[in-house]
């Protein structure tokens, strides 16, 4: 079938342009300039800083390619002056509903000169009018070309769509984020006390949201909770500037903010105490107390224990009298904390994905699950020396071993490892579970880790070697090599028993360190 769509484009442009024979009249944007469509400036091209604007267009095109529009042009809503449609839509600023206009006719969106804070409008819009397709578009084209301006504006873009369905894609890579940085959570008091408990509640019960001290969480909720009392904070800058404490365009009353710091509540009165409890509920069981020391929690907790449930606070005071979770049901175990020197969590999801296995190519923006591997480390080099013989003393009887190898020089970050699920003590049978054996390699370029995976060839399976006889670490003879006897802090790559290349250079390369982890399955079901 033959495809004309580039003149169908052209074609429909044309018709947005001059619209002779329109029957629709959109009134965009506020503060009305223009009391009639006679007296208005050419139609469908006003300047980018006007407020009202109004567009010509034609309902059978309109209806076609936009849900809203479908419902909005129907007889029972829209509003007729002659033959003529009229949609008002105050809320979206005239420049931007030209992009979507121009969408809607000739389907092109060019993003390329716009400005990502125009674009984060563009996507509101989209959902508003229920496009999809655009919407999708838009999101990618943001995280792609705008990281460092989400990273910088990261709590105020969650604001604006958390509760969106459609904008999952942003709101994962914002939530992402701010695991990996934590730090931006604190940026931006003003923005800080302006997110939704709902994202704060997704960030404590994630497992991988462990690069703040526990103690620190308890503090961010308590700031939040503090933050979004009515009696203690004020956004209104008329308050007697002697009584209140301006952190960052948040002013909170010195006294309670001196409380805080001091963990003195004994002035905080009754109303306050219950309304801060409150806030704070549904948060306060995801602090892991297992992470905080007892004399963090008797100075920085303990003061504020009526903010707690009755219930949840009675398990807390047992735990640390005990220090044993078996009779407090309610409390949640520590965070994943692995302790590689290499490795982050967003490897590990990948590493979880192919021993399972799953897709081989793969590139992680946004690793939402948790791990369901827990990675035992057994080996670090650069603590035992870059030892052979420790090495070889702790892994050849083992199944299910990932070795993993930072390479020196990197400008991505590069890292180079296998996976053995059989081990390093030779049998002399074949053992069918070498198949789930992988090399692979990962990149990191502008805050995005790349995976490459490599598995062995199906004719290579029972020739395919895990020689430990020559004291390094060997997968497939000269597929890869890790550590060595006179060269120890090297690696060597060569193709032969696996599918792919790792690394776009074979041969031998240096390395930093190299970490040795067992996989062992984890339990998620209590």
């Amino acid at each position: 079938m033959s495809s004309f769509f580039e003149k169908l484009s052209s074609d429909l442009t044309k018709l947005l342009k001059t619209p002779n024979d329109h029957n629709v009249i959109l009134e965009i944007g506020g503060d009305s300039c223009f009391p009639s469509p006679s007296s208005s400036p050419p139609m469908n091209q006003a300047p980018l800083n006007q407020r009202f604007r109004i567009f010509k267009a034609h309902s059978a095109i309109l209806r076609a390619r936009c849900p809203f529009f479908e419902a909005a042009l129907s007889s029972e809503w829209v509003k007729k002056e002659g033959s003529l449609m009229i949609i008002k839509k105050p809320n979206i600023e005239p420049r931007i509903f030209d992009i979507v206009l121009t969408y809607i006719y000739n389907g092109t969106a060019s993003l390329d000169e716009i400005p990502p804070v125009e674009i984060m409008k563009l996507l509101i819009c989209s959902d508003e009018l229920a496009l999809e397709e655009l919407i999708t578009h838009t999101q990618e084209f943001l995280i792609k070309n705008h990281q460092q301006w989400i990273q910088s504006n990261v709590l105020s873009i969650l604001e604006q769509v958390f509760d969106h369905s459609s904008f999952r894609s942003l709101q994962s890579y914002c939530v992402e984020l701010l695991i990996s940085t934590p730090s931006l959570l604190s940026k931006n008091t003003k923005e800080f006390l302006n997110i939704e408990e709902g994202l704060l509640f997704e960030l404590l019960e994630r497992d991988d949201f462990n690069k703040m001290e526990e103690i620190e969480i308890w503090d961010l909720i308590l700031r939040w909770g503090v933050g979004n009392c009515v009696g203690l904070c004020d956004n209104v800058c008329g308050d007697d500037a002697d009584d209140v404490n301006d952190i960052g365009d948040v002013k909170i009353k010195n006294d309670r903010t001196k409380d805080i710091k001091n963990h003195n509540v004994e002035n905080w009165t009754d109303s306050e105490t219950q309304e801060i409890a409150r806030k704070i509920s549904n948060l306060v069981y995801h602090i892991r107390f297992s992470e905080i020391s007892s004399q963090d929690f008797s100075s920085k907790i303990e003061p504020f224990s009526k903010l707690f449930p009755a219930a949840l606070w009675n398990e807390i005071q047992g735990y640390y009298d005990s220090s044993n979770y078996l009779n407090a049901s309610s409390l949640l175990p520590p965070r994943r904390k692995f302790g590689s020197n290499i490795l982050s969590h967003e490897h590990l999801e990948m590493l979880s994905d192919w021993i399972d296995p799953k897709d081989d190519f793969s590139s992680l923006a946004f690793p939402n699950d948790v791990t369901p591997y827990k990675f035992n480390l057994l080996y670090r080099a650069s603590d035992e020396s870059f030892s052979l013989k420790t090495l070889h003393e702790r892994i050849d009887c083992l199944p299910n071993i990932i070795v993993v190898s930072k390479v020196s020089g990197s400008t991505e970050e590069e890292i180079v490892g296998g996976y053995n699920p059989i081990g390093w003590e030779d049998s002399g049978e074949f053992n069918p579970d070498i198949a789930n054996s992988f090399l692979f390699s990962f990149k990191t370029r502008k805050d995005q880790t790349f995976g490459k995976i490599s598995r062995i060839k199906q004719a290579m399976l029972d020739k395919v070697k895990f020689d430990s006889k020559i004291g390094l670490v060997c997968f497939g003879s000269s597929d890869l090599r890790i550590g060595g006897i006179l060269r120890r802090k090297s690696g060597y790559t060569q193709l032969k028993y696996y599918e792919s290349k790792i690394r776009d250079f074979q041969g031998t390369f240096d390395i930093d360190d190299y970490e040795v982890f067992q996989v062992l399955k984890q339990n998620h079901d209590g």
